[in-house]
């Protein structure tokens, strides 16, 4: 309803919306810091974004953004740091890259935490860059320990820190060999919204042997200006554009016409979030250069 009333009154303004339940017997604290939890990811999803905090008991610990900072801050001073591995393969089963998501040990002796857990304070506390670099160099030194090409996706908001790139180019410098096997993902959200910064990460990085790409590509790829111009790499198309080809052919003719276009310009095609594997020889042969997801098995 805002963003319709907006539209008509023809304001460029947005707005994000965070809720969260309440009963009887929870203090004004933990209302408060729930609904602000509910805020900060609603932010981390732009604009008109709108998120309900699940309702919690009126005893349980519900942390401000102090406390938050404190705990993410703990975490990257600790190195408590952790990359998983989920394999992209090409179509005779080769490894092409691992995807490894960050995850994070909030508390020491705890488990490590997906990122769905603590973005949204993250991005509040202004740490992304300080995490995606964190990420970056774990992955540098585990490609040196072993060989094995990895990919490390980056926030927007790292992008827009002035002194990361800068920070990631000397690392690379410093690791030129594992530097050649590293594959920086940015979302197609961030080079529709942020072109130039991609663009720049793309001149500063890719001369050092840095591959660079976009994930979840989806709908809005076409609205990518210049998209050859970016000096990408490859694009990882959605699992909502990819997902069912096997048994729909109007998807399938749509994921070929894509993935030609897209090897037209220079770039490599994959598909992400394959969860049925007879979607994996149909991708094949729609021309994907390599697929990931449940439905691939780890090498």
């Amino acid at each position: 309803a805002i963003r319709r009333a907006f539209a008509e009154q023809a304001l460029t303004a947005s707005v994000v919306v965070g809720a969260t339940h309440w009963r009887r017997g929870m203090s004004m604290q933990q209302v408060l810091a729930s609904a602000d939890s509910a805020l900060a990811r609603a932010e981390s999803r732009g604009a008109f974004a709108v998120e309900v905090a699940e309702l919690v008991e009126p005893d349980a610990l519900v942390l401000g953004e102090d406390q938050w900072r404190q705990r993410l801050g703990s975490a990257l001073s600790g190195r408590r740091v952790q990359l998983m591995r989920f394999p992209v393969l090409d179509a005779k089963g080769g490894l092409i890259h691992y995807e490894c998501p960050a995850r994070l040990q909030l508390d020491a002796g705890g488990g490590f935490e997906p990122a769905a857990q603590w973005l949204p304070m993250a991005l509040r506390c202004g740490l992304v860059s300080q995490i995606d670099e964190a990420a970056v160099t774990l992955a540098l030194s585990q490609i040196a320990a072993d060989g094995e090409a990895r990919g490390v996706n980056l926030a927007p908001a790292s992008l827009a820190d002035s002194s990361f790139v800068p920070r990631l180019r000397a690392h690379l410098l410093a690791m030129p060999e594992a530097a050649h096997k590293l594959w920086l993902e940015v979302s197609e959200s961030a080079a529709v919204d942020h072109f130039e910064l991609v663009r720049e990460l793309c001149k500063q990085l890719r001369p050092l042997g840095a591959k660079v790409g976009l994930e979840h590509a989806g709908e809005r790829l076409t609205r990518i200006e210049f998209l050859f111009e970016a000096g990408l790499d490859y694009v990882k198309l959605d699992a909502s554009v990819s997902q069912g080809v096997a048994q729909d052919s109007a998807r399938a003719a749509f994921v070929s016409g894509t993935a030609g276009m897209l090897h037209g310009l220079g770039l490599q095609v994959y598909a992400e979030g394959v969860s049925d594997p007879q979607d994996i020889p149909a991708l094949h042969q729609c021309g994907i250069d390599g697929v990931t997801g449940p439905a691939v098995k780890p090498v």
